[in-house]
C-alpha cells in the first residue's frame, strides 16, 4: 500500500478577531468567512465572541465596559500581539494592514525560532 506524507505544517499567523456581542448578523460571519479565503492556507482567522455584560439592576455604563474588557484579556490567546480597533483611530489602507501583518507574522516567527514569546 502506497502513503503520501506531507510535512505538517504550523499556520504562519493566527489572527483571533475578539467582538462583544453574540448572534452575530450574517453579514459579520460572510466578512469573517471572506478574510479567511483571502489570507489563505497559511493564516489562522477566527472570530471569537464576547459576552456582553447586562445594563440595568444596578450596572451602569462603565461597570458593563469593565467586565467586558476584563473578559476581553481573558480571551487573548496566550503569546499574542494585541490590536484594538476603535471608531476614532486611524484606518489604515490595505496596503498599510498588509505592511503591518507581514512585519507581525516576521516577529512572531523570529519569537517563536529563539523561544521568546511575547505575552499581553
Amino acid at each position: 500500500m502506497f502513503r503520501r506524507h506531507f510535512p505538517v505544517r504550523e499556520k504562519a499567523l493566527n489572527i483571533t478577531v475578539l467582538a462583544v456581542g453574540t448572534k452575530m448578523p450574517r453579514w459579520v460571519d460572510e466578512a469573517v468567512a471572506e478574510y479567511a479565503k483571502r489570507f489563505g492556507r497559511d493564516v489562522a482567522y477566527a472570530l471569537k465572541e464576547i459576552k456582553p455584560e447586562k445594563r440595568g439592576a444596578g450596572v451602569n455604563a462603565a461597570q458593563g465596559m469593565a467586565a467586558e474588557e476584563k473578559r476581553i484579556l481573558e480571551a487573548v490567546p496566550q503569546g499574542a500581539f494585541l490590536v484594538v480597533l476603535d471608531e476614532r483611530g486611524k484606518a489604515p489602507t490595505s496596503v498599510e494592514l498588509a505592511e503591518h501583518l507581514k512585519s507581525w507574522q516576521q516577529t512572531a516567527n523570529t519569537s517563536a525560532s529563539s523561544s521568546a514569546a511575547r505575552t499581553v
